[in-house]
């Protein structure tokens, strides 16, 4: 099973993803926590990358699926894995597709998590979560704001994203994100000609 969870900052992306990352027992892929592993090891990558977090950037597209395909290539995801808050572009989400392809896999559900912006505002500011991705909290909202929407068409195109509303309690959230794994996850992906086509209509 592979999935990526997409919501605005402050909607419960890693939150939701550790839950389903136990429960299905398959790796969580944060982009963030790779990124800053990057950094720490001082890896050529993780080299490139300190220096758009030392501006307050977030990193540019070819650099994150450089860094996305390797740590793909490290980790036991045949089996499949959970993408949080990546791909954040439009750019990003085509690149992954064809890293995906590559590897001979394919992405089963692209889940869209819709909260009411005063909920995500106060879970943000009750975690204390003023940074993400190395950028604070409001000017994370503008950037998703301003990236979401192509990306959600491309993954709707594909046949792959579905909205999960996840406003009430965690119990209540977590049912219905499983709902939503469990009626759609496990439809065929598309591969072959049917996903070139797909791809390259967007």
């Amino acid at each position: 099973m592979r999935l990526i969870l997409m919501g605005a900052p402050g909607s419960g992306k890693g939150t939701f993803a550790k839950f389903l990352s136990k429960e299905f027992s398959i790796p969580h892929l944060s982009t963030g926590q790779i990124v800053r592993q990057e950094i720490q090891t001082q890896s050529e990558l993780g080299k490139l990358a300190e220096l758009y977090a030392k501006r307050g950037h977030l990193v540019e597209d070819s650099l994150m699926l450089q860094i996305v395909e390797g740590r793909l290539k490290q980790e036991p995801t045949q089996g499949g894995f959970i993408f949080d808050g990546f791909p954040r572009t439009l750019s990003q989400a085509t690149g992954l597709q064809q890293i995906l392809r590559q590897q001979n896999q394919a992405l089963n559900l692209v889940i869209s998590l819709v909260v009411d912006e005063k909920i995500r505002d106060g879970r943000a500011m009750a975690s204390h979560e003023i940074q993400f991705g190395g950028i604070d909290y409001q000017h994370a909202k503008v950037q998703y704001e301003q990236f979401s929407g192509p990306v959600q068409r491309f993954y709707r195109q594909l046949g792959l994203l579905v909205e999960a509303n996840v406003s009430g309690s965690l119990e209540q959230n977590l049912e219905t994100i499983r709902d939503k794994v469990t009626k759609f996850a496990s439809q065929p992906v598309l591969q072959g000609a049917a996903f070139e086509r797909k791809v390259y209509s967007v």
